[in-house]
């Protein structure tokens, strides 16, 4: 089952919420955003109409679930004409009590310890037993080890375990468990030696020592172990539904986000859509390196909002400014501390209190924020300072981690094809053209700018501009590819026979706001330029 769209009306955070344009593709959405937001506040709203529709979990308050209150709301029947969901596929008969389509976690999860020495036959059945709202506690642990139990119970007399070793029955029932423990806790096994009636709970072993109980886990691995035993519990349950997470890292070690993350994609049925709302770096990464191997797998949905307004919220471009709130988010002014995948020391005026001032690097930031959000251009100076510079220059400017990559970046200038060969051998990267303007003011960059006004038509009289100009330039004795020498007058000219206003004080500034966002990687001159500095 897959989301769709989604629309909620003075509801908790929401005045009036839309989410659409969710892909059918998508295995996972996630939340990113402060607290707050209204996060949470969508996962009872997906609850809540489901109670409209259903009557599944029955729960309603005023005080609770009204943004406003509103005499017309009596009862659960409210949410008919407040809450709406569309699919991608068909509902069919559903939801009922037992046919039920959104699964919930909410983030008050915790059992410290636990013992069962009998199993209850009622543990088997299916339905929902999920949370009413997310504000409710939801200790499932002891359920769901009697829920297991169960299962392993029904397994033994089935036909297909007739000729089943116990070794491989044990693996079985705790196979996948015991490996998502070994994935996120290398140094933890979970151990299936003694009877589970008789000890009462779950056993592990640390690093190959004595066996302990569940009680004796850390609180960190107790709620990682919670959601995981808690999902492959319900696994069956779980075919074409939504599963809602809400802060799946919560009381755990920041190094297992990313690998709790995988294993609730590999638990969760391939038929279900998952949603996550997270602060978590580790998790945002790990969703956005799945999205990268498998394209619109992952939405992102940036809950950094005013929702005391109407608002329609579609899937966001995880760029640069995206990861940027999301690490404010999770790291507050520590922020400013992440440190790219890669770093490219550019030409231009070194960067002051972290900002990277210089114009090269603001505009190629500009350009590459949605297609390579990992990188990071630093100006810091002149042409050789670029070519002496090594690790220790970088982290004097930015936070550089022991992985980070650094690459050097110079202007073709007056560079010969045999100087370009020798900085190729020092491994300096040598733009093919004589300066970034050349990129900026390609003809293909103005035919969409003109497009982009309204005045595409009129794209042969804004590159004869641009001709004169350079004409004009070489008269001045200026090489003929010399496009920053030209710019200027051809801002001017610009400026004055189109009425062009408010497109920026100078030509440089012109360029950067007006032009750089027009160099997409569907364009031949961003292909051009992706290549000479990361080809």
């Amino acid at each position: 089952m897959h989301l769709s769209r989604f629309h909620a009306r003075n509801f908790r955070r929401f005045s009036d919420l839309t989410i659409e344009d969710i892909p059918e593709t998508a295995r996972f959405v996630v939340l990113a955003g402060p607290n707050g937001t209204g996060k949470s506040s969508l996962f009872d709203a997906f609850m809540s109409w489901e109670d409209g529709k259903g009557s599944i979990r029955t729960f309603f308050d005023k005080a609770y679930h009204l943004r406003v209150d509103d005499p017309e709301a009596k009862n659960w029947l409210f949410w008919k004409k407040n809450l709406d969901a569309s699919f991608h596929e068909p509902l069919g008969e559903r939801p009922t009590k037992t046919s039920w389509i959104f699964y919930s976690r909410t983030a008050h999860r915790y059992a410290g310890r636990f013992e069962v020495h009998s199993i209850d036959r009622t543990s088997t059945r299916s339905g929902y037993n999920g949370p009413q709202s997310m504000l409710d506690q939801q200790s499932s642990v002891e359920g769901n080890f009697q829920k297991i139990m169960s299962r392993a119970f029904s397994k033994a007399f089935s036909e297909s375990s007739r000729e089943m070793k116990i070794s491989d029955w044990r693996s079985e029932v705790l196979g996948t468990l015991q490996q998502s423990v070994k994935a996120m806790f290398p140094e933890l096994e979970l151990i299936d030696e003694q009877d589970p009636l008789e000890t009462g709970t779950f056993l592990f072993r640390r690093n190959g020592g004595t066996a302990f109980p569940y009680m004796n886990l850390s609180g960190g691995e107790r709620s990682a172990f919670d959601l995981v035993l808690d999902l492959v519990a319900h696994s069956a349950e779980l075919e074409d539904k939504i599963i809602l997470i809400d802060e799946p890292e919560v009381h755990t070690n920041p190094r297992i986000h990313g690998e709790l993350f995988r294993q609730i994609d590999r638990i969760v049925p391939r038929n279900s859509q998952i949603w996550l709302s997270t602060h978590a770096v580790g998790i945002l990464r790990a969703a956005r390196d799945r999205n990268r191997e498998q394209k619109a797998s992952v939405a992102f949905l940036d809950f950094e909002k005013d929702f005391d307004l109407p608002t329609i919220l579609r899937p966001t471009v995880a760029d640069r400014g995206f990861w940027q709130r999301s690490f404010d988010v999770a790291f507050s002014e520590m922020a400013s501390l992440i440190a790219p995948e890669k770093i490219v020391l550019c030409e231009g005026k070194r960067p002051q209190n972290g900002n990277a001032v210089g114009f090269d690097a603001q505009v190629l930031n500009l350009i590459f924020s949605g297609g390579r959000p990992e990188v990071r251009f630093i100006s810091i100076g002149s042409s050789n300072d670029v070519r002496t510079a090594d690790r220790s220059t970088a982290a004097g400017l930015i936070q550089v981690a022991l992985g980070s990559e650094l690459v050097r970046l110079i202007d073709r200038d007056d560079h010969s094809d045999e100087d370009i060969i020798a900085l190729r051998n020092q491994g300096i990267r040598v733009l093919p053209r004589r300066q970034i303007e050349s990129y900026l003011f390609d003809a293909e960059i103005l035919n969409a700018y003109a497009n982009s006004i309204g005045r595409a038509s009129e794209a042969p009289e804004i590159l004869a501009l641009l001709n004169a100009a350079i004409s004009a330039s070489i008269g001045r004795q200026n090489p003929p590819d010399d496009m920053k020498s030209a710019i200027d007058e051809f801002y001017a000219a610009l400026k004055r026979d189109f009425s062009i206003t408010q497109a920026g004080g100078n030509a440089s500034s012109f360029a950067r706001d007006k032009l750089s966002p027009l160099l997409i990687p569907t364009t031949s001159t961003y292909q051009e330029l992706d290549e000479a500095i990361f080809g």
